[in-house]
């Protein structure tokens, strides 16, 4: 008798846990197709609000290009969670970094349109700077200890 309801409580837990890996692998895909989606909806609108204006705003097309750059970044992700890869911080990184190059490149063409202070540009540069600085060394020190264990 006991043995009988172990061997429910088994069949039980694996129908749950198939339902649950069937319902996130459902909205992990509708994630994705969200995420492209919008990068896609993103992509064109900066391309036709470029191509109708003749005064162009560049550092508002890079940020939309970058902003872009970093949505398919996390699609990226998403696919590998769907693939049932093991979780790495590798991809935030990455997405970290590309989020502070966008920073460095918008204030640095403010600076240059004279948008921004010359004094609180370089501030904005510096932590920009100092950002990817303590990412690349997290990224070292990450894959560093992974490579040891």
């Amino acid at each position: 008798m006991a043995e009988e309801i172990v061997e429910k409580k088994t069949k039980v837990s694996k129908y749950v846990n198939l339902a649950i890996e069937i319902g996130d692998d459902v909205i992990l895909g509708i994630v994705a197709l969200g995420t492209v989606s919008l990068a896609a909806v993103l992509l064109v609108e900066v391309t036709l609000e470029f191509a109708r204006e003749s005064q162009h705003n560049y550092p508002h097309v890079l940020s939309e290009l970058m902003f872009v750059l970093i949505i398919m970044e996390l699609f990226r992700q998403v696919l590998r969670q769907i693939s049932h890869e093991p979780f790495s911080l590798n991809p935030f990184f990455i997405i970290a970094v590309i989020a502070s190059v966008r920073g460095l490149l918008i204030i640095q063409m403010k600076i240059g349109t004279k948008e921004l202070d010359w004094n609180v540009g370089v501030i904005g540069i510096m932590a920009c700077s100092i950002t990817v600085l303590f990412i690349m060394i997290s990224f070292y020190l990450y894959n560093r200890s992974k490579a040891n264990s």
